[in-house]
């Protein structure tokens, strides 16, 4: 009990059967530390009262015997633990609890302790696993009455810090955007995201172009659960971030087609088509600007032989058009006619 007193401390005497005598005496342990067969001192042993009282005298007035001072069973009480954000681990902080040693003593604790699981929740279970008394100066006076314990603390969600990209994409007509996400999720972590749309300002060619995403949020993964998207109050308010990308020009090839003729002594500046490949989302040649015109050595062969026919003229928003050249064959005959489509030119009889 922290103090060296012997309650229950007494002795015998050879006074004559029947006499009336009593006694003042202090009686103390040696030190106030448990121990077994420890000794008790008797001191100040004197003769206090009683009616036979003058008929004695002692002998001594000292005297002593043993006892054993026992360890205190000491009671574990009031655990606590504090709250924490989700780190993706069972690590607990903020512990600690009472106990009903004898005040001014001095005792110190080695000390496990969890949570039983890392996820987000409140009021979860924390667990003292393997208390032990570990030091201090009166370690050796205390046995525990309990080497376990419980608290509860909660486990808040973490703010997810999520940014976004969007890859660079080629003109296709639309204002579609590929968005990817990175964030400071834990290390190992699997959450996942959804988002209603994600669309570029309008579908043109441009650099840096804004993209908006609708209605992001966490939509997979096993520890979805364990986090929240940290997001601006805008952002909140209005269910839409913000990123940027390019749209880039799409090819457009502008084929010249091949043209074949009977001589006839005259050039042939005219009557010549192309055909067209990369157009996108139901687009046609309406979608260009200027007009289309010819050059090259066909606009003025005469003689049979091959030439160059080489469209040109168009300029486009959103395509990156490379010219083809078409060839215009000049068949030489003295006499020609024509069969379907084709120059055919043949020798009369």
């Amino acid at each position: 009990d922290g103090t060296v007193t012997a309650p229950g401390a007494s002795f015998a005497d050879n006074r004559v059967s029947g006499d009336d005598l009593n006694f003042s005496y202090t009686a103390h342990f040696v030190d106030e530390n448990a121990g077994t067969a420890k000794t008790v001192n008797f001191t100040g042993i004197a003769l206090s009262g009683g009616s036979d009282r003058n008929n004695y005298n002692l002998v001594t007035n000292s005297g002593n015997t043993t006892a054993n001072i026992n360890p205190r069973v000491l009671n574990l009480i009031g655990f606590a633990a504090s709250d924490k954000v989700y780190d993706g681990t069972t690590s607990v902080s903020g512990t600690g609890f009472v106990d009903d040693r004898v005040p001014g003593d001095l005792i110190s604790f080695t000390v496990a302790a969890a949570f039983t699981d890392k996820n987000v929740g409140t009021e979860k279970t924390v667990e003292y696993t393997a208390i032990n008394i570990s030091g201090g100066a009166d370690r050796y006076n205390y046995v525990l009455a309990s080497h376990t314990g419980i608290a509860t603390a909660d486990i808040l969600p973490r703010p997810l810090n999520v940014t976004l990209h969007a890859n660079d994409k080629v003109y296709d007509g639309t204002t579609n955007a590929n968005i990817l996400f990175t964030d400071d999720r834990v290390p190992g972590d699997h959450v996942g995201y959804v988002y209603d749309s994600a669309r570029f300002a309008d579908k043109n060619v441009g650099t840096a172009k804004t993209i908006t995403i609708y209605d992001l949020e966490m939509g997979s993964g096993d520890d979805m659960g364990n986090y929240e998207v940290n997001e601006t109050p805008a952002e909140e308010a209005s269910e839409m971030m913000f990123t940027t990308a390019s749209i880039l020009p799409k090819d457009l090839s502008i084929q010249a087609e091949d043209v074949s003729r009977c001589y006839d002594g005259t050039a042939h500046s005219t009557g010549y088509s192309v055909t067209y490949n990369g157009f996108v989302a139901g687009e046609d040649a309406s979608v260009l600007n200027n007009s289309l015109s010819y050059s090259g050595p066909a606009m003025t062969a005469i003689n049979a032989g091959q030439y160059n026919i080489e469209p040109s003229g168009y300029t486009a928003d959103n395509y990156n058009i490379i010219y083809q050249p078409g060839e215009l064959t000049i068949l030489a005959a003295p006499h020609a006619s024509i069969s379907g489509t084709d120059s055919i030119c043949m020798n009369a009889p």
